[in-house]
Formats: C-alpha cells, structure tokens, sequence
C-alpha cells in the first residue's frame, strides 16, 4: 500500500470534506491537488505566479487558482469559505 492510501486509512489525514490549499502548482503542488480530489477535498485552491502551472492545476482538480502577485489569496480564500479557512 502506498504512503499516501495507508495515511489515508489509518486517518493519519483528514481531507475528505475539508476545503485545501496548494501553495505552488510545480510538480508536487499537482500531485497534492491530485491526491486532495481523490481523498475527497470539497474545495481546492491553488496558488502559483505562472499562468501556465495555474491552468495545470485547473485541469488537475483544483477547482479555483489564484496568482498571488495580482490576487489577495488569504483574502479570496476567506470569501470562498465564508471566512472559516482552508482545513475545515
């Protein structure tokens, strides 16, 4: 069993329902974009300054991305989730 299904069943982590973050849409932000929609992430967010990296993480799941350089994120992410955060 991989690392990630075997946190997932011992529920060393808690994602399904949750709303998530991504800080940075490379290689492993994408995967975790991945893994949060597979786990049951009810909302993702990802940020990154690449235009490119953002419409990745669109196409990954992430169902809302944000470029930090011309978005407020804390700002949009407490609007998305009626100022309760990410985690919850």
């Amino acid at each position: 069993m991989t690392g990630e299904k075997q946190a997932a069943r011992t529920g060393l982590v808690r994602v399904v329902g949750d709303s998530v973050a991504v800080m940075g849409a490379g290689p492993i932000g994408l995967f975790i974009v991945l893994m949060a929609k597979v786990m049951g992430a009810s909302d993702v967010v990802a940020t990154d300054i690449s235009p490119y990296r953002l419409d990745l993480a669109r196409k990954a799941g992430a169902g809302f991305v944000f470029n930090p350089l011309s978005d407020d994120v804390v700002e949009r992410v407490r609007s998305l989730t009626a100022g309760v955060g990410v985690g919850q």
